[in-house]
């Protein structure tokens, strides 16, 4: 399999990240409500100073992760019509900035959610899920594979003709 091929494919599994559970905000330990790449780029918010599940609304989309979806819809439709080492540092440098706004994101969300009082039970968390650890796993992936396929590194797959006899 070419680097081409494992960088588009990691593109596209980070872009499939963003429709699972990316964060979960909990109250008391018990959790209140699951959000999307998606929920957080375009904006359904919690409601109501403790969240309690279903009472989600739209809200104001979070900047840095829509600025993420739309690197990584742009690098994947980059590294699907562009050739050679076009597409690759296209593809490379999408990741990385994806990756980067991402995670800055996440990280604004669970800070926005810090402990609230003495009293454990009211303690309103927020923390990454995996459809986030998804998403981040297939940009790191992609981005090395997309350097991999830049520098012309040769793959470790068989060629066309077979293995050579020795």
């Amino acid at each position: 399999m070419s680097f081409a091929v494992v960088a588009r494919f990691a593109k596209l599994i980070a872009l499939i990240g963003f429709m699972l559970p990316w964060v979960l905000v909990s109250c008391g330990h018990q959790p209140a409500a699951h959000l999307s790449g998606i929920d957080l780029a375009t904006g359904t918010a919690i409601t109501g100073d403790v969240p309690t599940a279903g009472q989600a609304s739209q809200g104001h989309p979070d900047l840095w992760i829509a600025a993420s979806l739309l690197l990584v819809i742009v690098g994947l439709a980059a590294g699907l019509l562009l050739r050679g080492s076009r597409a690759a540092a296209a593809m490379a440098a999408t990741s990385a900035a994806a990756l980067a706004l991402a995670s800055i994101g996440v990280w604004r969300i669970a800070s926005a959610y810090p402990a609230q009082g003495s009293d454990a039970s009211a303690v309103v968390q927020a923390q990454a899920e995996y459809g986030f650890l998804l998403t981040c796993a297939g940009l790191i992936v992609c981005f090395g594979a997309s350097v991999a396929w830049l520098s012309g590194a040769p793959d470790r797959s068989l060629s066309a003709t077979g293995p050579t006899a020795g």
